[in-house]
């Protein structure tokens, strides 16, 4: 019997790639958006948290992939009770319907929950947040509504990349498309994060949904909880554009070396993202990928069919 995923935010950078990743491993995925409606999907609005739970209860998914979030950094500032109701309670419903229904749950959150200034420290799963921003902050108490109600729920929080579903571009897209234009290009040279390719991320789930069924069908004990899944290799958002210029072979000339505290952002940053993924390798036995595997997969994938298939999901 084929197994069944429930993915919100499925016309997401993230949510989009993992339809894609999953039905090619074999599952049948049913996927939720709100304003971008995808074949055999269902357009549903995740703030109306009564219809959410019974969205669950008559799907009867045997795995939930919450990607779905409120993630506009600066509008969850000036939209602090859209961004708790969405980030937080929306979550919250979920893993209590997962729960209800013998599910297991992923639930997607952010690095943005710490803050730090040290590009030197990598924060790890124990390491307690200190979120700057509204959205940092819903996330962070996310993280803890979803795990007081469904502890069996896996935690990730993720900086990730790639091809887009929607036409609008993700930071690896839009800094392509600068340098493929001959445009200059800023970049922070003072703002460190562990980007990782998301259908490197996909894997990386599915891997742990593998884990969890193989650990209940030997009564052993399935990973759970918080983890870092992002990339192995911490960097600043100057150097990973200097990445992707010799990735694509491009003028890394045009690249600016700018920082954050020159441009006037609504919500405060954390300049150090950098997170630990040590628990994550050990629980999977492999390491995270670096950013040039990362980029070399990501230029692959628009030298195939994928970006094709993936725009006319």
């Amino acid at each position: 019997m084929t197994n069944t995923l429930l993915v919100t935010g499925a016309s997401g950078l993230l949510g989009a790639n993992l339809v894609m990743t999953a039905r090619a491993a074999g599952w049948h995925v049913v996927p939720v958006t709100h304003q971008h409606p995808l074949r055999g999907g269902v357009t549903f609005d995740l703030n109306d948290l009564a219809a959410t739970q019974a969205l669950v209860q008559a799907v009867r998914p045997h795995w939930v992939v919450h990607c779905a979030a409120a993630a506009n950094v600066d509008w969850c500032e000036d939209h602090p009770a859209e961004a708790k109701r969405l980030n937080v309670e929306a979550s919250a419903v979920l893993a209590a319907a997962a729960k209800q229904v013998g599910a297991g749950l992923i639930h997607i959150s952010t690095d943005a929950v710490f803050y730090g200034e040290d590009p030197q420290v990598r924060y790890d799963e124990d390491d307690t947040p200190n979120p700057p921003s509204v959205y940092g902050l819903t996330k962070w108490q996310a993280e803890q509504a979803v795990l007081d109600l469904l502890p069996s729920a896996l935690v990730l929080r993720v900086n990730f990349y790639g091809w887009n579903f929607q036409p609008k571009h993700s930071l690896a897209e839009w800094m392509l498309s600068k340098l493929e234009c001959g445009e200059r290009l800023p970049g922070f040279a003072d703002v460190s994060f562990c980007p990782m390719l998301a259908n490197d991320l996909c894997e990386v789930m599915l891997a742990l949904i593998a884990q969890c069924e193989q650990a209940k069908r030997n009564h052993a004990l399935a990973p759970n909880g918080i983890f870092h899944a992002v990339g192995g290799q911490a960097l600043s958002k100057f150097d990973f554009a200097h990445a992707i210029a010799r990735t694509f072979g491009l003028d890394a000339g045009l690249i600016d070396a700018t920082s954050f505290k020159d441009v006037a952002l609504r919500a405060p940053r954390s300049p150090n993202l950098a997170l630990a993924v040590g628990k994550i390798e050990r629980v999977l036995g492999r390491a995270m990928p670096d950013v040039n595997s990362g980029l070399s997969k990501f230029k692959q994938l628009r030298a195939g069919d994928f970006v094709k298939h993936l725009k006319g999901l």
